[in-house]
């Protein structure tokens, strides 16, 4: 099984300052990505101010700070 998430990253020092579960199918990422490379979604996919809205529908969260935060897909399986 895989794990879908959303990790971030403190921009003054790189460091990991958490992850967000993202509960969202292969094929809406398949649609938005649109990646023949990775179509699995493997890979680690930096989110970015203009992919927020799309992301706030598949997590637990109202916002992202992205002048203090950066932010990527990940998954991983557990």
């Amino acid at each position: 099984m895989l794990r879908r998430f959303i990790s971030f990253y403190k921009k003054n020092d790189n460091k990991l300052a958490g992850e967000i579960p993202v509960n969202i199918d292969i094929n809406t990422l398949q649609k938005k990505y649109n990646n023949e490379i990775d179509p699995m979604m493997f890979h680690v996919y930096p989110v970015k101010p203009e992919d927020a809205d799309f992301f706030l529908q598949f997590i637990d969260s109202d916002k992202f700070d992205f002048l203090n935060f950066d932010y990527f897909l990940e998954c991983c399986k557990e």
